[in-house]
């Protein structure tokens, strides 16, 4: 495994965890937090479905 994989893969746990993107930003050592949010942070099939199941949830849920 190289260094490069090494930092998409810690980029994208830290987005699991919440660590707000400045702060992986200063982290990896990025000067532009578009680096680490466009290149290095991935997202997973399990986040879009959690992220549908809240939208969908608020959209149906009964307002009182």
């Amino acid at each position: 495994m190289r260094n490069h994989d090494l930092r998409h893969g810690a980029a994208s746990i830290m987005a699991a965890l919440g660590i707000p993107p400045r702060v992986a930003m200063e982290l990896l050592g990025h000067s532009n937090i578009a680096t680490t949010m466009d290149i290095y942070t991935h997202t997973t099939p399990q986040w879009h479905r959690e992220a549908m199941e809240l939208v969908s949830k608020e959209l149906w849920t009964d307002v009182e």
